[in-house]
Parts: C-alpha cells; sequence; structure tokens
C-alpha cells in the first residue's frame, strides 16, 4: 500500500524520536511500517533519510516527493531556519547522487528545494 498524505505527521514524529534516540531506528521503522502501511524497508529509508537532514548529510534513497515536503516543513517547524538550511543542504547533496547515479535531471526534487530556498532566502532577507 502507497503511503498516505495523512500519516505524514505521526510517521514524522516517529522517525523524530528515532533521531533524538527515544527508541531506536529498528523499533521506529517498524512501528512507521505498522502504523503507515508500508514495507519496514521503506520506513527505514524515511527514518534514516530524516536523521541525515537534520544533520545536513546528503542521503541516497528517494523520498516521495509529498513526503519531502512534509519533511522540510516540518523540520522547519521543529528545528527552525537554521533545520530547513540543514535539510535543504542533505536534499541538494541527494539531488548531485542521485543525478549522477542515475543519470537523469531530478527536476521535481529540484523545484521543490529551489521553492524552500526561496521562501528560506527571503525570510533572512526580512530578519
Amino acid at each position: 500500500m502507497p503511503l498516505q498524505k495523512q500519516h505524514l505527521p505521526t510517521l514524522y514524529e516517529i522517525a523524530k524520536d528515532a533521531y533524538h534516540k527515544g527508541i531506536t531506528k529498528s523499533a521506529a521503522a517498524k512501528e512507521i511500517s505498522r502504523h503507515g502501511g508500508i514495507k519496514v524497508t521503506t520506513a527505514n529509508d524515511l527514518v534514516r533519510n530524516l536523521g541525515h537532514m537534520i544533520k545536513a548529510e546528503p542521503y541516497r534513497r528517494r523520498l516521495a516527493s509529498a513526503v519531502t515536503e512534509y519533511f522540510l516543513e516540518a523540520i522547519q517547524k521543529d528545528f527552525g531556519n537554521v533545520g530547513l538550511a540543514n535539510a535543504l543542504t542533505a536534499l541538494w547533496g541527494h539531488i548531485e547522487y542521485y543525478e549522477e547515479r542515475a543519470n537523469v535531471n531530478n527536476l521535481t526534487d529540484r523545484l521543490i528545494h529551489q521553492r524552500f530556498q526561496d521562501a528560506l532566502d527571503a525570510g533572512k532577507a526580512t530578519s
């Protein structure tokens, strides 16, 4: 079953709990899988990628566009503009990795990155 948008807030909170060491990554993936009705391997990707985004580390596994957007919005809400900047650094690293590896132009992720980067830049200009 594909990931449902209405599950994203809960899945994000579970993955964030693993980042904060409230639960193990493995336990978080299992809980996400149960709650979201997705494969444990996909849930592992969500947990791992969120951690990479928070730490500004490029990630390799693709996220659905809706997940990427939700994670960026939630990270900004929880970690502020610094957190969003970290997440955008991670996303850009993912874009570069994926485009090199797959020999494609990842337009969807590029557009998401640009939209959030523009909003972040506009926010910095008014601060």
